[in-house]
């Protein structure tokens, strides 16, 4: 086998470890974060606990005595734990989610981000309206500002950190 071959070769076998180490990775992390959306680390830390009484103290927790019997009913009290967060994680976190979205609709959320100075229009609009506008980032478009006034809207685009006037959509009269 010739230097060139050799070294082709090293390179595959680098890249098909390089691809199983990754997957195997990638399976880990996906079983890890089921067991914690689910909560079955519950159970799983209980067992675990279960295994070194086990192994320190010689306990069996499938003898029907008194301290068997206490273990297997915190074992399925780590269970009905397990459901709970389960049910709270499937169930209870996304239907909140949904109810605090139609509380506070996408196209008025304000968020921590902050307009930049560049984003304020450098015309002489603001000083004709009494009506100071609302301010605020579109969800729907990245990087774009809208200024809401009662009559109208002007979108901004927002590039380089300064505020381009893009368009202004007039709102309709008759609502």
């Amino acid at each position: 086998m010739s230097k060139k071959q050799g070294c082709m070769a090293g390179v595959m076998l680098g890249s098909l470890i390089k691809f199983f180490l990754t997957g195997f990775w990638m399976l880990i992390k996906v079983i890890a974060s089921l067991i914690w959306f689910f909560g079955l680390w519950l159970p799983a830390a209980y067992a675990l606990f279960g295994l070194i009484l086990y192994w320190v103290f010689g306990f069996n927790p499938l003898k029907l005595e008194l301290e068997g019997q206490l273990y297997i009913s915190g074992f399925i009290a780590c269970c009905l734990c397990s459901i709970v967060i389960s049910i709270r994680n499937l169930i209870v976190k996304p239907a909140k989610s949904i109810l605090y979205g139609y509380k506070k609709p996408v196209w008025k959320k304000s968020g921590p981000k902050q307009a930049p100075d560049a984003a304020k229009p450098q015309t002489d609009e603001l000083n004709s309206f009494q009506v100071r506008p609302s301010i605020y980032y579109s969800t729907l478009e990245e990087n774009t500002l809208i200024h809401e006034y009662p009559d109208r809207f002007e979108i901004y685009r927002i590039a380089d950190n300064k505020a381009r006037l893009e368009r202004v959509e007039y709102k309709n009269e008759e609502d």
